[in-house]
């Protein structure tokens, strides 16, 4: 199936390329993208791409050159899923792209011609409605996995008060690593299932999130134990700081490594 607007952005050239590379792709998703480097692209349109396609790539591991782009060609073993799919307007655009992410479909990026109308004065964006909605969407994507870091700071707090007695504060290497014992058998169960939903091997995922698990450990346990022997803060508060930096490259590497998976 080939998507479109219908409000004549869409070169008749770039609509056929894209119905002639889904017939050779048939387990892709076909993307028209347009170059947005162009400085004559109004400012709004530049900008709301440009800052969606970051935060898709920084929080999502999609790397969209155009999120916005109405021109797709959908395979027809995606069709169900568009059925299934919540939302209207760019939020629901939106969605579909993080649904090809969940399902392991390619997604195959073709360049477009870039063609506004009256200054793109038609279009229905608005940059910060829209990109609330938008911005929402992503944050609900990334909210499973955000419960598991929460799980984990809860029981370093408990286990720390428990430990406190071990010198030389190894007791917050410790308890860093019997927190995250605990924490990442929900946190795998939680990615695998409603953020990444692999579809591979459970065998193969679960030793890549365990090995993942044990260097994010060792990484906060050292770092943060570090980091309170040198500042004398607080031992959670010096974990949160440390666990969020470590949180999104360990999202990142769930994203591209421990649950990447690729359709057909």
């Amino acid at each position: 199936m080939i998507q479109c607007d219908c409000d004549g952005q869409h070169h008749i050239e770039d609509i056929d390329r894209c119905a002639q590379l889904l017939r050779q792709n048939p387990n892709k998703f076909i993307l028209g993208v347009r170059d947005f480097s162009d400085k004559s692209i109004p400012l709004r349109s530049r900008f709301g791409n440009n800052c969606t396609s970051f935060v898709f790539k920084a929080f999502c591991g999609l790397d969209l050159k155009d999120t916005q782009s109405g021109l797709k060609g959908i395979p027809a073993s995606f069709l169900p899923f568009l059925m299934e799919t919540p939302g209207e307007r760019f939020e629901y655009a939106s969605s579909v792209l993080l649904e090809t992410k969940r399902q392991g479909m390619e997604i195959l990026q073709f360049p477009i011609h870039t063609i506004y109308i009256n200054g793109n004065e038609t279009s229905h964006f608005n940059p910060l409605i829209d990109s609330v909605r938008i911005y929402s969407l992503i944050l609900k994507y990334m909210m499973s996995s955000l419960s598991s870091f929460i799980i984990d700071i809860v029981l370093y707090s408990i286990f720390i008060s428990l430990l406190r007695d071990i010198s030389n504060g190894y007791y917050i290497i410790a308890s860093t690593y019997l927190a995250k014992f605990f924490s990442c058998t929900y946190g795998y169960a939680i990615n695998k299932k409603m953020v990444f939903q692999s579809k591979g091997k459970p065998a193969v995922t679960a030793i890549k999130f365990f090995l993942l698990c044990v260097a994010q450990s060792t990484c906060s346990g050292f770092v943060t134990r570090e980091f309170v022997l040198l500042t004398q803060w607080n031992e959670v508060f010096c974990k949160i700081i440390v666990d969020t930096l470590l949180f999104f490259i360990s999202f990142q590497i769930q994203s591209r490594w421990v649950f990447s998976y690729k359709a057909g």
